[in-house]
């Protein structure tokens, strides 16, 4: 919420002092490795916390290349392709505990707030070493409370029915990107507009084509089988001579 700076020096004591902030653009790049667009975040200076904080507080898991391999060669096997969502300005979607709230001040040469007058975050940021912690614990709520379960030895996988008498579902989750399958195409529709009504803005992918890095081939057979052909040939193709892309 916006403050003015009487309200932010009686907060201060609470909260700390403010945080400085930077508008950050990344490319981003198309299954070919070449650049699509750029996205611009705000991003508050982590460096700056004054929490507390652990390594247990900041440690977030991501989806392992295993687990990846393992959902890929599920879907193949039960003739599915896989599809993919990505949930925008994802570490944007939690809400900060009342003890670990920030003062934000505002991008240099924002038009969206008057001189004078600062940012209380009530949801997380980008830049925050908790960030990734709270994001992650959010993500597993939401899916967690559509009645999916976590593989006990692969966390970042889940799979369970949404509806008694349809087939299940499969997700892996990678930060705040999402793939999934299942044998009924109504459930998943179901799973894209739950998740949709849990968070600000969601963008489907549809049909995996490119994903971690790796670009997808789909090839289905006249018997029903499925064959999946994945390579990294684009982002092997972006490094120069000294290794750098």
């Amino acid at each position: 919420g916006l403050i003015s700076k009487k309200q932010y020096q009686a907060l201060c004591p609470l909260y700390g002092n403010v945080l400085l902030s930077m508008a950050l653009a990344t490319i981003k790049y198309n299954p070919d490795g070449q650049p699509k667009r750029v996205k611009y975040q705000i991003v508050t200076l982590g460096n700056l916390n004054l929490y507390a904080w652990e390594k247990k507080d900041c440690f977030a898991l991501i989806m392992s290349q295993l687990d990846f391999r393992l959902l890929v060669s599920r879907a193949v096997n039960d003739r599915c392709i896989l599809k993919n969502l990505d949930i925008n300005q994802a570490f944007c979607q939690s809400k900060l505990p009342e003890n670990g709230k920030y003062v934000v001040q505002s991008p240099p040469g924002s038009l969206l707030t008057p001189n004078n007058t600062y940012l209380l975050l009530l949801k997380t940021l980008y830049g925050p070493k908790q960030s990734p912690r709270h994001w992650y614990n959010n993500a597993k709520m939401i899916l967690t409370n559509m009645g999916l379960k976590q593989c006990p030895i692969a966390p970042c996988l889940f799979y369970g029915k949404l509806f008694d008498n349809k087939r299940p579902i499969y997700v892996g989750l990678y930060v705040d990107d999402i793939i999934y399958y299942s044998k009924d195409p109504t459930v998943e529709s179901h799973f894209e507009k739950e998740i949709a009504t849990k968070v600000t803005k969601i963008e489907l992918l549809g049909k995996t084509s490119y994903f971690l890095g790796f670009k997808f081939e789909w090839i289905e057979h006249y018997d029903r089988e499925l064959t999946c052909k994945m390579n990294q040939e684009a982002f092997a193709e972006n490094f120069d001579t000294t290794g750098r892309i």
